[in-house]
């Protein structure tokens, strides 16, 4: 009878753990943009935090290096998107309007082209033909809105502009007894994290514009949006090369064979060998290196919970999932506290 009692007693308590686990997950679930920004910030804090240290090196405040730091970067973004925007809309609508004609050169058949893809193009068209005021909105709205980034790029500047920037943010949260072994693995996890941000950024950077020269040196049309296509995609592992190589090979079959090999050749000579060899071993040497399959696994995860801003959220996450788990994993090996991978 004891024992049956015991036995009820532990069943009802795993059956309220169960339940309990189900209302977290459904109230984190329910609050995931505030968590989505959150934590897009703490990364972007941390990645700023290295500018902000090569600063200090030169006898430079910390309130001084972030107020710098981040107007600078909000006038650079700026004028990208007042020099660069008409530009990219300018090439989208061009390309909405000439859709068609690729179209028929593909698939060869006036008529499928009419019924199947016209009205498609039709619709995006009424979207998109206004100015580049209209698109300027769309772009937000699709990255998940412009307050949302206002909110994103405060809360980063305030959590750097505290002396002590993201390790003293994050300490008053970690209990005294373990200070002394999470408070240095912090310290890895944001110069890595913060490494592979700048040196990513900077290697797609250089991506575009290789691939900018390339195509027009070749004369394929809409070589800036393609540009800016590889920039964003170069960010996803493996994948993201290849779909950005997609339509740029499209659109030079349509005008030649040869031409639609030379380009496919370009996107492999600059993603599989400029960078992989190059860029990459120059600009992320001190950055972690995470399991692509992991990476691949965290982008889906990241697009089903946050759309594009989950995307941009998901690989920095992975990263510090990634260092989390091997020190962990050492610690459990070793019976020490974290320590150096």
């Amino acid at each position: 009878m004891f024992t049956q009692s015991i036995k009820i007693s532990d069943a009802f308590k795993l059956a309220i753990a169960f339940v309990l686990v189900l209302v977290l997950l459904e109230i984190l679930f329910a609050i995931k943009t505030v968590l989505l920004i959150f934590f897009t910030s703490l990364i972007l804090a941390m990645a700023m935090e290295q500018p902000i240290h090569a600063l200090a090196k030169y006898k430079i405040t910390r309130t001084a290096s972030t107020v710098s730091i981040y107007v600078s970067a909000l006038l650079a973004v700026t004028i990208m998107l007042v020099i660069f925007l008409p530009i990219l809309a300018t090439e989208f609508r061009n390309f909405i309007v000439s859709y068609p004609d690729y179209s028929e050169v593909l698939i060869g058949d006036e008529e499928t082209v009419e019924l199947q893809v016209m009205p498609y193009v039709r619709a995006l068209s009424e979207s998109v033909m206004g100015s580049s005021g209209v698109l300027t909105s769309s772009v937000f709205k699709m990255f998940g809105g412009i307050t949302t980034y206002i909110a994103i790029f405060f809360i980063a500047f305030f959590i750097n502009f505290q002396q002590g920037g993201v390790h003293a943010f994050i300490s008053p949260f970690v209990p005294l007894e373990y200070k002394h072994s999470v408070m240095p693995f912090l310290n890895r996890v944001q110069d890595r994290v913060s490494s592979w941000l700048w040196g990513k950024f900077l290697s797609s950077l250089l991506v575009g514009l290789f691939t900018l020269f390339g195509l027009v040196t070749l004369g394929i049309p809409y070589a800036f949006m393609l540009a800016i296509l590889s920039i964003f995609l170069n960010f996803i592992p493996f994948v993201g090369p290849i779909i950005a190589a997609v339509p740029a090979v499209i659109l030079a079959i349509s005008y030649s064979p040869m031409l639609g090999i030379t380009v496919a050749f370009y996107y492999f000579f600059v993603n599989g060998i400029l960078e992989s060899f190059v860029f990459g071993p120059i600009l992320m040497r001190r950055a972690v290196q995470v399991n692509p399959a992991f990476l691949i696994l965290s982008l889906m995860s990241g697009a089903y919970l946050g759309g594009v801003l989950g995307i941009i959220v998901a690989i920095p996450t992975a990263a510090i999932l990634y260092l989390v788990l091997t020190e962990y994993t050492t610690w459990r090996q070793t019976k020490n506290p974290l320590k150096e991978v």
